[in-house]
């Protein structure tokens, strides 16, 4: 094989590689996203004018 096809040959293998990394980083990424959704605290503290019913 010449220079250029050997060339050619190494740039198509680490072009693949790369196609496969970014895959994986997407995946990734995608998954990090999914888990940092934002969630809502609850309020547990009700307003100072709030008076339950309740007897005991």
């Amino acid at each position: 094989m010449g220079i250029l096809a050997v060339s050619l040959h190494s740039l198509q293998t680490q072009n693949e590689l790369l196609h496969h990394e970014n895959d994986g980083l997407r995946a990734a990424l995608s998954a990090k996203k999914k888990q940092q959704q934002k969630s809502t605290q609850l309020d547990v503290q009700q307003p100072e004018e709030y008076h339950s019913s309740a007897v005991f």
